[in-house]
């Protein structure tokens, strides 16, 4: 019996790089990337697309960075997470990290949506994080 061959996340390559960047900006050293990490790394993205779908964002490439990246600025303010700066942990705190999006009011702005609707200068991120809006589609 073969191995059935998992479907790649959406956009995995240059979220991967979101990462890698980030850690670079913020520790001065890219992170390791083993296999660990790429699995919390695709369980992490899985939950940011659900939530951006259940929204009625499209997961664009756009969409996808600037909301991974919004969530690791998030994550980073944490003291404890700031200090373990795991995939691992980032993924078994999402819940954390999404409820102090959600009551902070940390948003992702951006000028143009990348569904191409006509969407005011508002959150992404609002919108996926579940907190009410003026949103329209």
């Amino acid at each position: 019996m073969s191995k059935v061959k998992s479907i790649p996340e959406p956009h995995w390559q240059s979220l991967v790089e979101v990462y890698f960047n980030f850690c670079k900006k913020k520790f001065g050293v890219p992170p390791s990337f083993d296999g660990s990490s790429s699995m919390a790394l695709k369980h992490l993205l899985k939950e940011l697309k659900k939530r951006s779908e259940q929204s009625n964002f499209e997961w664009t490439k756009e969409c996808a960075e600037q909301t991974f990246n919004n969530f690791l600025e998030v994550a980073i303010t944490d003291p404890w997470l700031a200090q373990n700066f795991f995939l691992r942990n980032l993924n078994s705190q999402k819940d954390k990290i999404f409820f102090k999006i959600a009551s902070n009011g940390k948003f992702i702005t951006k000028n143009n949506q990348p569904t191409g609707s006509q969407v005011s200068s508002q959150s992404i991120y609002e919108k996926i994080m579940g907190k009410s809006s003026s949103i329209g589609h």
